[in-house]
């Protein structure tokens, strides 16, 4: 789960305690403020590991500037520091400057431009978070009917019941798509509404957009009326990608199987791209065709990982090796065929594990959704593989 952002702040003076109290972002941040004439005193006895560190220092008492610069030189990198100096002057904020901090603010001068920076170094913050720990994962079939929606649904459950994350799965199949449906959740609240509205998509419009199924995964479902796809953006694609991906640890798109500017904006907005093939020749062609497409257009196959689905050595025309050498890739995951399980997750509106926890689908599934959970590829997991398939 993404964790808060934290500021401690050491102070001696109440109105510069009131401003920091007043920046109005404890929705993502733990504020702690320890007002204090003896502030540096207290700092020195915590010494706590945070993300932003503000400390107000009387530098009329020289050793107090000499002492802060020697710890300042000893302190995590990591910390953003900032130093409030009361009686302060430009030799002083130099030497502090030197040991490392981030900034230096005379007091009560400073006050706005402090506000300010702290506002800056938050938003920097949740942006290296972000991109540290969030994951976009799209899934799309070579071809109708290969399976991309369900195993959406499921890994995306798997991730967020299994791994702990906060999941939500965005229905970018604007004309058919079927995630509520799947899930058996109302789709009244669904993605046109932002898109008919692009000036206003952010992180509190999307909030108010998506449907829960359970405590961590959240539904951004599709209108599922025909929408007309002509007028839709580029822009407004990756404006609700960025908005769901700053509320979700991971999201996970299921998008259709044509290729238009916006559909191709959200491959591209993806960290990992799950192309969903069968042991199918007419499968198979249609997944070359597709990857062939999207290196023309500048999306390199390296992005593209495959999923065989539905997989069983008593059908189909052709072996792993002959798949992995057709579509020109080292590796795959494979998910078992079970039929009538799949065709009870759609119908009854429940994940593959609700229903069937042990079964060799949801092992599978689990596989996957860990792939994604730490970041590794097929190859990691061939151990997994080769138990299930023996090779």
């Amino acid at each position: 789960m993404k964790r808060k952002l934290t500021i401690k702040g050491f102070i001696i003076h109440d109105s510069v305690a009131s401003e920091l109290h007043s920046l109005d972002v404890e929705e993502f941040v733990d504020v702690d403020i320890h007002c204090s004439d003896s502030a540096l005193i207290e700092w020195k006895k915590k010494k706590p590991i945070v993300d932003l560190l503000i400390l107000e220092v009387d530098a009329s008492q020289e050793d107090n500037v000499d002492m802060l610069a020697s710890e300042m030189e000893r302190i995590d990198k990591s910390i953003a520091t900032l130093i409030l100096l009361n009686n302060g002057d430009t030799l002083q904020v130099r030497k502090l400057m030197r040991a490392g901090v981030r900034d230096v603010f005379l007091m009560p001068d400073d006050v706005v431009e402090l506000r300010q920076e702290v506002l800056s170094i938050l938003h920097s913050k949740q942006q290296e978070m972000q991109s540290d720990s969030n994951q976009v994962v799209c899934f799309f079939n070579a071809k109708g009917g290969a399976g991309a929606t369900t195993l959406a649904i499921s890994t995306a459950y798997a991730l967020a019941e299994k791994f702990s994350n906060k999941v939500c799965v965005v229905d970018f199949d604007l004309q058919l798509g079927d995630v509520a449906y799947y899930l058996d959740v109302e789709n009244k609240k669904n993605i046109k509404q932002a898109l008919n509205q692009p000036e206003r998509i952010d992180a509190t419009l999307i909030k108010s957009l998506v449907t829960p199924y359970s405590k961590s995964l959240d539904v951004l479902a599709s209108p599922g009326d025909l929408t007309d796809l002509q007028g839709i953006s580029p822009d407004s694609v990756a404006a609700i990608i960025n908005a769901v991906a700053e509320v979700y640890d991971i999201v996970i798109i299921d998008i259709p199987s044509y290729f238009s500017p916006w559909v191709l904006e959200a491959i591209k907005r993806a960290d990992r791209n799950f192309l969903v093939v069968q042991r199918s020749m007419s499968i198979l062609r249609g997944a070359t065709l597709i990857m062939k497409k999207l290196k023309d257009v500048g999306v390199d196959s390296s992005r593209f990982e495959i999923i065989n689905n539905r997989d069983s050595k008593k059908t189909g025309v052709v072996n792993h090796k002959q798949m992995l050498d057709t579509l020109r890739k080292d590796e795959m995951f494979n998910i078992h065929n079970d039929y009538s399980l799949i065709s009870e997750s759609q119908e009854s509106g429940k994940p593959i594990s609700k229903l069937a926890f042990a079964s060799s689908v949801n092992k599978d599934v689990e596989v996957l959704a860990r792939a994604i959970y730490e970041n590794k590829t097929a190859q990691s997991y061939q151990g997994f593989i080769k138990r299930h398939f023996g090779g």
